[in-house]
């Protein structure tokens, strides 16, 4: 009887990038199937398996670390015609290929009888097995995986970011060092007669609204790095075609070939031509309507964004991106997957210094980067993953009974059973949250830096919002959404290289904006929109909040995390290039704890308290007296900073 070869998470590699493999093989622990053919088919737990995606074909790939000789792949099926496809041998171009099907709340063997290192096990989703049970030998040792090493410390200059758009008002871009900018495609690109992209930028491609040159050069100037992240909407689905961005609803295989996303690829090329830093772009490869003037080199952008959240599970199958697949679209925005696009294609092929960003995902799993870099291994010459930044987005939440909501605010308020509402990030534990992905990227690919470029919390107070930074204590539903960015910002600084809340403004008068993501700006909705800028609006207590850490984090780098010798204190020092000592200090519960009189051991002679604070870009800055080598310190929720002067 041949062993059994135990599957730990770190042989998987989740192709199809829903689901959770592993849990097929860690429902079959403890079971023998051939040795019992009469052993239970274990239950089975409830998996997400409606519309699109039931239909679809779940797949991954085992990777096993070494050479094996693999005998059979035993499967439980869940469901009469549950088909199980078995593939062995190299990926992306198995040798081996076989499928049977289980009886209803039977076991099937698949004999294989190869020996591999990879496997791919597919099934349509709703129909999946219960457990899966591999049976063979190793024939070489399993490979050893790296410890994570200590990963340098991000500078801070850009750290502090926002989502935001062409026409906000340019005060609110001030309060930040980076835009990550929402852009449809179609605004600044049209598709050629030969179904390639041409650029149209100032005027605008969208009847000329807004000039980006001026936009992009204003910020740059000021010295704001502005990334566009360049999306669809159902206009962009129809101009760049089904098989270049979004497939087709009955489509349900894959598109994994670089070559399908010729047309957005040309349009990067454009775009990176046109405001990256390259001057000798050859004048034949630009692309132009007849009103916009051929630039090139500007200088304007560090970077750009393709896609934003292409992993949206909630979206139909013709806006989902499985792993591969985006791999694949990357590869070509990265540099015409190496080249063989032919000229005009992929971002650094225009400008080999110009930045891309994978598509910010709605999921902080390190699986989805694991994936692409198995299919960047196998595909491209170089192996490396296609883009220079991972892009993920989290929001802190939480689920509550309404019977535990005990706040005032709830009076009046539409409730239910349950609801959901924001929690501090401290709560919610964004640490842990983004810890798999820091830990894939200082493993696997230390060159890469992380962002998270979406965060936040609305200000409506209905629970219907289910992101709310509700009121409490003494502070204000306004308070709450500040402080709670600043806290965010400050525990995320030892472990990312940039963060960006969501968003600039509000997209509704605040009383009115019920729901997610209507009241998360730093500014109130506009009095007023024209096409060109939103003009009024009143800046949210955020705003100021925003605009004093990003001014304070300016040429700092994170040092130290520092005993404060009370279990609520978090204190965390930064030090600038010359030296100096920046401290922050907040209190990280939720619930109006305070902790009066602090002392913080300090080695300097000179020190200044910065207490954020509404309508104070700045600040309210305080001189500290120094005394027996500490400062003294009141400490609340809301987070404060001594800077060294």
């Amino acid at each position: 009887m041949a062993d059994i070869i135990r599957i730990t998470e770190e042989h998987i590699i989740n192709d199809k990038g829903f689901s959770n493999p592993y849990w097929f093989f860690a429902n079959a622990e403890g079971l023998d199937p051939l040795a019992d053919p009469q052993t239970a088919v274990p239950a089975c737990e409830h998996r997400k398996n409606g519309g699109w995606m039931g239909k679809c074909r779940i797949r991954f790939t085992l990777d096993l670390g070494g050479l094996c000789r693999i005998d059979s792949v035993v499967a439980g099926a869940a469901e009469a015609d549950c088909a199980v496809r078995v593939k062995a041998g190299t990926p992306f171009a198995y040798e081996f290929e076989a499928e049977d099907t289980p009886a209803a709340d039977g076991w099937v063997e698949i004999p294989v009888q190869r020996e591999t290192r990879y496997l791919n096990l597919s099934f349509v989703y709703n129909k999946a097995p219960k457990a899966i049970v591999i049976y063979g030998e190793r024939l070489e040792p399993e490979c050893t995986y790296p410890e994570e090493p200590v990963h340098p410390y991000a500078p801070l200059d850009k750290f502090v970011g926002s989502n935001g758009f062409v026409n906000d008002m340019h005060d609110v871009n001030c309060a930040v060092s980076y835009i990550r900018e929402y852009h449809t495609w179609n605004w600044t690109a049209k598709r050629g007669e030969d179904g390639l992209a041409v650029l149209a930028a100032n005027p605008s491609a969208n009847g000329g609204r807004w000039d980006f040159d001026e936009y992009y050069k204003r910020c740059h100037d000021d010295g704001i790095s502005v990334i566009p992240t360049l999306q669809a909407d159902n206009s962009g689905r129809e101009f760049f075609g089904e098989r270049h961005f979004c497939k087709p609803a009955e489509r349900m295989d894959d598109t994994e070939d670089p070559s399908d996303y010729r047309l957005y690829a040309s349009m990067v090329y454009q775009f990176a031509a046109r405001y990256g830093s390259n001057k000798n772009v050859d004048p034949a490869t630009i692309r132009v309507t007849e009103d916009n003037e051929p630039l090139v080199g500007l200088g304007y952008l560090e970077g750009a964004e393709f896609l934003n959240e292409p992993d949206g599970w909630w979206m139909d199958r013709t806006a989902y991106y499985t792993p591969f697949e985006l791999a694949a679209f990357l590869s070509a925005c990265y540099d015409g997957h190496e080249g063989t696009m032919g000229v005009g294609f992929g971002a650094k092929c225009a400008d080999p210094n110009f930045r891309v960003s994978m598509s910010g995902l709605a999921t902080v799993e390190a699986f989805w980067v694991k994936a692409m870099h198995f299919w960047a291994k196998f595909n491209r010459k170089d192996g490396k993953l296609p883009f220079d930044i991972i892009n993920i987005h989290h929001y802190c939440t939480k689920v509550v009974n309404t019977s535990e909501v005990v706040d005032a605010n709830t009076a009046g308020r539409d409730m239910g059973d349950t609801v959901f509402m924001g929690v501090s990030p401290e709560e919610g534990d964004i640490v842990g949250e983004v810890a798999g992905m820091v830990k894939y990227r200082n493993t696997y690919c230390p060159d890469l830096e992380i962002w998270l470029t979406e965060f936040g919390w609305d200000t409506n107070q209905d629970y219907r919002t289910d992101m709310s930074a509700h009121a409490y204590g003494p502070y204000t539903p306004r308070e709450v959404q500040a402080m709670w960015l600043l806290r965010e910002y400050l525990v995320l600084t030892p472990y990312i290289d940039r963060a960006a809340m969501f968003m600039s403004r509000d997209c509704l008068p605040e009383d009115k904006a019920v729901g997610k993501f209507g009241s998360s700006g730093m500014v109130t909705n506009p009095i007023e929109v024209d096409w060109k800028h939103c003009i009024g609006g009143n800046k949210k207590n955020s705003y100021y909040h925003i605009f004093t850490l990003n001014r304070i984090l300016q040429g700092c780098t994170f040092a130290e995390f520092v005993p404060s010798g009370n279990a609520n204190v978090n204190i965390y020092r930064f030090v600038t290039g010359d030296g100096k000592s920046r401290y922050a200090l907040w209190c990280h519960t939720a619930d109006n704890v305070r902790v009066p009189g602090l002392q913080l051991p300090v080695s300097g002679a000179e020190y200044t308290l910065v207490t954020p604070a509404y309508n104070e870009c700045l600040g309210i800055r305080t001189p500290l007296a120094v005394k027996d080598s500490k400062v003294t310190v009141d400490v609340s929720e809301q987070p404060v900073f001594v800077l060294e002067v």
